[in-house]
């Protein structure tokens, strides 16, 4: 990856949870003024930092989480209050090791997606109950290290397509990162955001 320019991707959210020794990371991205779509298992007490690029960001407190299924590695977090900054757009339909040092400034990277087969029959048995045909792959040269749980894939057309589930970082170059897909959710999405203003 390389850094954002500073109009890149301001949709980015970094969601901060904390106790009193160690400091949680994850991504999300916005989907309209008050809502943020990232990973389910990032779920814990959090605040959102809203406008990390270009910074400076400011702190908001998470007042709903709503997530779609125990099974499913996607929710929705609630900001206390409207936030200003543009939000990505939903997609109309018909997948790490914690770094000693997080980069400053927001990375971008292009990531090619990759055939799901290669490695199907491992997710079926280490995750028996998660809907694997809701998740895609991407190539693995690239450092899942810094790839922030929750952030989203987004397609070309500027519109989320996945967010950022996970990976095996002990084989960050070796083994694919994995996406959880949008599209099976988003009739869930529009009505939770739409619902709950």
């Amino acid at each position: 990856g390389q850094d954002c320019k500073p109009w890149d991707r301001q949709y980015h959210v970094r969601l901060v949870s904390t106790n009193k020794t160690h400091e949680n990371l994850c991504g999300g991205s916005l989907v309209n003024h008050q809502w943020i779509l990232t990973a389910a298992h990032c779920w814990t007490t959090m605040f959102a930092d809203i406008g990390v690029n270009p910074g400076p960001n400011t702190s908001q407190e998470i007042t709903d989480i709503r997530v779609f299924s125990p099974d499913h590695d996607i929710m929705l977090v609630k900001l206390k209050n409207l936030t200003p900054y543009p939000y990505i757009a939903l997609p109309k339909c018909l997948p790490c090791a914690p770094l000693k040092q997080h980069p400053q400034t927001l990375q971008c990277v292009d990531l090619p997606v990759v055939d799901c087969r290669s490695i199907r029959g491992n997710l079926k048995y280490y995750y028996p109950y998660v809907p694997y045909n809701n998740w895609l792959l991407s190539h693995h040269n690239i450092n899942q290290h810094f790839i922030h749980l929750g952030k989203l894939l987004m397609y070309i057309s500027g519109k989320i397509y996945a967010v950022v589930s996970g990976g095996h970082p002990s084989f960050a170059f070796a083994k694919p990162c994995y996406f959880v897909r949008v599209c099976p959710y988003i009739k869930w999405i529009r009505s939770t955001i739409k619902n709950k203003p």
